[in-house]
């Protein structure tokens, strides 16, 4: 089992990430991830909120989010937890995983040389979406609320 961590910064207040998150991740009925444009799969994705037990000190909420590909195969199936915390005047968004390399014994030698990296490359582009995703509906809900004053 290869376990797999990567964050992003929110330039949202943490308050409001996990609702944009969700908002982001509930318009999805699938996602195709991709490390490079021209490496990629579809993958059927799931996302449910949950306590995050990864913060003794304060009670947050976590979505947890699992995915298989479509063409069983080349990708492995994923499971893993994002998580949120207070940064700046923002949020950092916490994505921790794992996934167990496909192919037996190849597919742990290929992990280790170069699956990783594709697998890390890909987990910070999901969260480079699911970012601009959140700012952008932070923005709209601000510019919202300017206008309505």
């Amino acid at each position: 089992m290869t376990r797999i961590k990567t964050s992003r910064y929110v330039d949202c207040p943490f308050s409001a990430t996990l609702d944009f998150a969700e908002k982001a991740v509930s318009r999805r009925c699938g996602l195709f991830l991709t490390p490079a444009p021209a490496l990629g799969e579809r993958v059927h994705f799931a996302a449910l909120g949950t306590d995050d037990t990864s913060d003794g000190t304060r009670k947050h909420t976590a979505l947890l989010l699992a995915w298989r590909p479509q063409n069983e195969g080349l990708f492995p199936n994923f499971t893993g937890v994002l998580t949120f915390r207070p940064k700046s005047r923002g949020a950092c968004m916490l994505l921790n995983g794992r996934y167990e390399p496909p192919f037996g014994l190849f597919g742990r030698i290929f992990d280790a040389f170069i699956g990783r990296a594709i697998a890390q490359r890909t987990m910070r582009a999901l969260l480079d979406e699911l970012g601009t995703e959140i700012e952008a509906e932070y923005d709209a809900e601000r510019r919202s609320h300017r206008t309505a004053s």
